[in-house]
């Protein structure tokens, strides 16, 4: 799959976060949300740092955040 001329949207989240999960209910699953993400130009990606995966950790600190959720495109 090429990710030429595609927006890729990460959400960096994790079980144990009660902050994501309140972003997950109130805005990604919102409907105009979900049918944006839903594009086929759209590459929705979840980072699950449930386990704080040391690559999603570099992740997070190569964009300047220490904490969940993130989110970016």
């Amino acid at each position: 799959m090429s990710l030429i001329g595609k927006i890729v949207f990460v959400d960096v989240t994790a079980e144990w976060c009660v902050t994501c999960a309140a972003n997950k209910a109130l805005v990604l699953n919102d409907p105009h949300i979900t049918k944006l993400l839903a594009r086929p130009d759209v590459i929705a990606m979840k980072a699950d740092w449930t386990m704080q995966d040391p690559r999603i950790t570099h992740f997070l600190q190569d964009h300047g955040r220490y904490g969940i959720p993130f989110n970016i495109i």
